[in-house]
């Protein structure tokens, strides 16, 4: 149980460095890239924000924020690093801390501070952290040197390293939960980088939406309640035909798609009255977004199912900005005689 609640810890206090770390006011200064394979071979004095299926940085960078499937550091991050991937390599010096959750995490370089959980990490025998490592993961394999403490929730350790204080628990119940934890804050922060791209990529259809978020609220949400409910009812119907099977499953997935991207909307509107509010003037869309994104899926936690309702109200808002947005016979051309 002890270890089942140090991963609870840990799993929180990373979902929620990652949300600060990307909210921070250095956001002015993302410098975005996305694709399929990103190679970073040139030196970048801002804060830098990828997300790709392989990564590689091999030039200098202020600070790192990385989402992908296999992902190597292979030159000096000035700032931070926030990395979510499933193969994460770090062979270089970082000045200031490490807040991963990956797959299989290979650290190599001085560090200030390790936050990190995954299936399997090692701690290089070319790592030096300079104060100390919080670590959750099936396997740990430290053979560098932690001048701090390390706390370790593992099932597995080899230390053949230096540490300067060993804090760890041998409890190998409630892997489940650490698992289905970790899937749940992965998917979360993934919702919530899905926001970043659509303020970043598509800034005037998300302004647009999200105007008419603030405008008739009660009646977006009615409107919106009711086309959710209206489209899973009709996909079921459709479905019990078996000829209209296929359009159920479209509907399901539109319906699901919908669903997930709505209350990326509201986040922003949220942030906005937020800001308000507290009489403060943002810095950038991304800090405002980010704001009301944490704001938001926070309340999703609330117990007495009262986080449920949120979630439906917050998805029924912004499925009803979005029929609102849908085009009519007007817009495409047709007319009905």
């Amino acid at each position: 149980m002890k270890k089942s609640y140090l991963r609870f810890i840990v799993l929180c206090s990373i979902s929620l460095v990652l949300f600060t770390g990307l909210a921070s006011g250095n956001a002015s200064a993302l410098e975005f890239r996305a694709g399929d394979q990103v190679v970073i071979s040139s030196q970048i004095n801002d804060d830098v924000f990828v997300t790709a299926g392989n990564i590689e940085i091999n030039a200098p960078v202020n600070s790192l924020t990385v989402v992908g499937g296999t992902i190597e550091v292979n030159a000096p991050v000035n700032g931070d690093i926030y990395v979510t991937g499933g193969e994460v390599h770090i062979n270089s010096d970082v000045e200031g801390k490490l807040v991963a959750l990956a797959s299989n995490l290979k650290i190599n370089g001085h560090i200030d501070n390790i936050l990190a959980a995954g299936s399997k990490v090692e701690i290089g025998s070319g790592t030096v952290v300079r104060e100390d490592a919080v670590i959750s993961a099936e396997y740990l394999t430290v053979k560098g040197t932690v001048l701090g403490t390390l706390k370790a929730s593992v099932d597995n350790l080899d230390n053949q390293g230096t540490v300067g204080r060993l804090d760890t628990t041998d409890d190998l119940s409630s892997f489940f939960e650490f698992v289905t934890s970790t899937v749940s804050i992965l998917f979360t922060i993934g919702l919530f980088i899905l926001g970043l791209i659509l303020v970043h990529l598509l800034p005037d259809q998300f302004n647009v939406l999200v105007e008419d978020v603030k405008e008739n609220t009660l009646g977006k949400t009615l409107i919106g309640f009711l086309g959710i409910i209206g489209l899973l009812i009709g996909s079921i119907l459709l479905a019990f035909t078996l000829i209209g099977l296929p359009i159920a499953l479209l509907s399901l997935a539109t319906l699901l798609a919908v669903s997930l991207i709505s209350p990326l909307f509201v986040s922003f509107a949220i942030g906005e009255k937020f800001f308000e509010v507290v009489n403060v003037e943002p810095e950038n869309r991304y800090l405002t977004y980010s704001i009301g994104f944490l704001v938001l899926y926070l309340s999703f936690r609330l117990p007495l199912l009262i986080g449920s309702l949120i979630g439906l109200i917050a998805a029924s808002i912004g499925f009803g900005a979005i029929i609102r947005q849908l085009p009519t016979s007007e817009d495409v051309g047709l007319s009905v005689d």
